[in-house]
């Protein structure tokens, strides 16, 4: 088969499509910080980056498929593509925020957006939560389940034992709006903990105000390394969500073999199934509970001598994510629909593609 040409918003592992295809990403132009605010502004009211496309629109119109990477890419790639008058672009349009705002939008954005779906190629989700409303809302599209997959974090320090300090250390980190840090300073308030939260989120500074915690952005990858050296259990405090909110950072942690504990919400048992330590959406005492249970339980012994076994052994690395998309473009390209493989949290097996 002739390579296509894909061209992708984000690198999340798309550069292994190179493997098979021409890869282009698209790019931002510098900005005067005045200029950066007003299309913020813009996206905000539009629900899409007009400025990102309208730069990139060249290279959307010498590409065949286009793979976006959230909403704020497709909604704006399908409409420069009606404005064209365009139908020979293919366009992936995976979804992450758009099914939890879903029911807030105005009638005549609904009306709107669904009337641009109804161009894509496929509409994607990361869970099976999200796939459910987006085939209830698009029924004429076909809607699958990508799962997402991350780069595994360097080997870090081997961890000290809990048993060694007087307080469990706990790592808290993300600037998801869905993420629960009231529940986290509740649970903080009935238990002692040692505790670090790594966001920029004013909410979480607000939330932990009145506990014993240390609250300040991640600079980089080796300050996130060290913490996760630091802690003997990470916290993923989630509100309810269908968008598998929190998969990046259990991700990371349990590809360090550190211990997780996540809130049972947006489809993550799919992602994690026994590896980590769930509590109920909201519950302080659930979560107090399970991060005890996470301390006595530990890393599992796969997991402390092959951290990035789970990763592995469910098909969860960013160049698996990026053989999905593969497996799903060259199938659809060929009239075969959606392979089931695409959605089983398995390794991708590339080599079943006809090409």
């Amino acid at each position: 088969m002739e390579a296509r040409e894909v061209r992708g918003a984000d690198s999340y592992g798309y550069q292994t499509l190179r493997e098979f295809y021409e890869v282009t990403f698209s790019r931002d132009l510098p900005r005067e910080p005045w200029a950066v605010t007003a299309h913020r502004a813009l996206r905000k009211v539009l629900g899409f980056d007009l400025a990102h496309l309208w730069t990139n629109r060249m290279q959307l119109r010498r590409s065949d498929v286009v793979v976006t990477h959230t909403e704020f890419e497709f909604i704006g790639v399908l409409v420069l593509l009606r404005l064209f008058r365009d139908r020979r672009r293919k366009v992936l349009c995976q979804a992450v925020w758009l099914w939890d705002r879903w029911p807030y939008l105005l009638p005549l954005q609904r009306l709107a957006y669904r009337h641009l779906m109804n161009r894509a190629l496929v509409l994607t989700t990361h869970s099976h939560e999200n796939v459910v409303v987006c085939r209830d809302v698009v029924p004429s599209v076909p809607a699958v389940v990508v799962p997402f997959g991350i780069q595994p974090l360097p080997p870090i320090a081997v961890a000290v034992d809990h048993a060694d300090h007087a307080r469990p250390r706990v790592l808290s980190a993300g600037n998801d709006k869905d993420r629960d840090w009231d529940v986290l300073a509740r649970a903080a308030a009935r238990t002692p903990l040692d505790l670090r939260v790594r966001s920029s989120s004013r909410v979480a500074r607000a939330s932990l105000d009145e506990v014993d915690a240390s609250v300040r952005p991640s600079i980089d990858v080796d300050e996130f390394l060290d913490d996760l050296s630091w802690c003997d259990v990470v916290v993923v405090p989630l509100s309810s969500n269908r968008h598998a909110s929190g998969v990046t950072v259990a991700l990371e942690a349990l590809s360090v073999g550190r211990p997780v504990v996540v809130a049972d919400t947006g489809g993550l048992r799919d992602y994690f199934g026994d590896a980590v330590q769930y509590y109920d959406v909201g519950d302080a005492a659930s979560l107090v509970a399970s991060i005890r249970a996470a301390l006595v339980a530990g890393p599992s012994v796969v997991g402390r001598h092959c951290p990035h076994a789970h990763l592995k052994s469910r098909g969860l690395r960013s160049e698996d994510y990026a053989r999905r998309h593969m497996v799903l473009i060259e199938s659809l390209l060929s009239g075969r629909g959606v392979p089931a493989q695409v959605s089983e949290f398995v390794p991708p097996c590339i080599s079943t593609v006809e090409r």
